[in-house]
């Protein structure tokens, strides 16, 4: 991650030694006149651009450009807090008082993240007095992943004596998991894998992520035009290869259900992605620059929402008959 996640805007925290932790109030930077929008977590900033009621600058007025926003948080460059709501990534700091020489236990689950939540990264900052240091005393196992629950020491170098304790900290990226919906799933793993820097293993589950969901939503089409079942199946096995379901299927049924369409550059960056996922399942991990992948990873979160967006038209034309 960058410089902001080890180091965020938290200087008003620096000098108080208590316990707290603090989700970071969700925002959209504007590159018009350089000031934060505020938003929700919940706001569909993405679902929003695609039927082109973009958000707006709260200051300025101005259309927020939420694709540099998204590509931004992926290259990990700029403010971590700001750039990360267009993915749906929330940061939370926590205070704790970290005793020394001795153990103490923390829960994330008790810092305000839900347990349910997929947990990307999970930093822990040396406190801030130089004689202190903080250690995850279960980090020897360089596979562990990141989860709820850590066990952090406080062990003391100076030649003063220690105070009784010194202020821990801890900062943590996480997302919502959905864990009803496929596609959602496997959007939030290719998330994880490119956050953590495995940029190889993004690959696979972000294709998933966009063909999945697409393709459960053709097939809702097509039985709602009245499409055998039997013959729907024989489709989906046969013919509806995802690049014809993304380059002619997916434009005919936007058409129809009066979707706007998906750019040129958005629909070119997940066909670029195909082709790197079949390099990843024939031939091992693909070879390919950062800009290149990060596109595709834009590409993949933005065509993951726009799938949906068919599905959430049929469900309106069967309620209205």
């Amino acid at each position: 991650m960058s410089d902001e996640f080890d180091n965020p805007p938290y200087d008003f925290l620096a000098d108080i030694r208590l316990e707290v932790s603090e989700t970071a109030r969700p925002a959209l930077f504007c590159f018009q006149c350089g000031n934060m929008t505020p938003t929700s977590h919940d706001e569909d900033v993405i679902g929003r651009m695609l039927t082109n009621c973009h958000p707006l600058c709260s200051t300025c007025g101005k259309t927020l450009d939420v694709l540099n926003l998204l590509r931004l948080a992926l290259m990990h460059e700029g403010n971590a807090v700001g750039f990360t709501v267009p993915i749906g990534l929330r940061h939370t700091i926590i205070l704790y008082r970290l005793p020394i020489g001795r153990i103490k236990e923390l829960d994330l689950r008790r810092e305000g993240i839900p347990p349910d939540a997929q947990i990307l990264r999970v930093v822990h900052r040396n406190p801030s007095m130089q004689d202190a240091i903080a250690v995850d005393i279960d980090a020897l196992d360089t596979s562990r992943r990141p989860n709820f629950q850590y066990r952090m020491l406080g062990l003391w170098r100076g030649t003063d004596p220690p105070p009784d304790d010194v202020q821990g900290d801890a900062a943590i990226l996480w997302a919502m998991h959905d864990v009803d919906d496929v596609g959602r799933q496997q959007l939030v793993h290719a998330m994880d894998a490119f956050t953590n820097n495995r940029i190889a293993e993004a690959i696979i589950p972000a294709n998933v992520a966009v063909e999945h969901t697409l393709g459960r939503v053709i097939n809702d089409y097509f039985e709602w035009v009245g499409v055998a079942k039997d013959r729907r199946k024989s489709f989906a096995r046969d013919a509806a290869t995802f690049s014809h379901q993304l380059n002619v299927l997916s434009p005919a049924i936007a058409h129809h259900l009066h979707a706007p369409p998906l750019s040129g550059d958005l629909r070119g960056s997940l066909n670029r992605l195909r082709e790197l996922r079949n390099d990843a399942a024939h031939a091992g991990p693909p070879v390919a620059a950062r800009e290149d992948v990060v596109d595709c990873m834009v590409a993949a979160v933005v065509g993951f929402r726009y799938a949906r967006l068919p599905g959430e038209l049929l469900d309106t034309a069967r309620s209205t008959g």
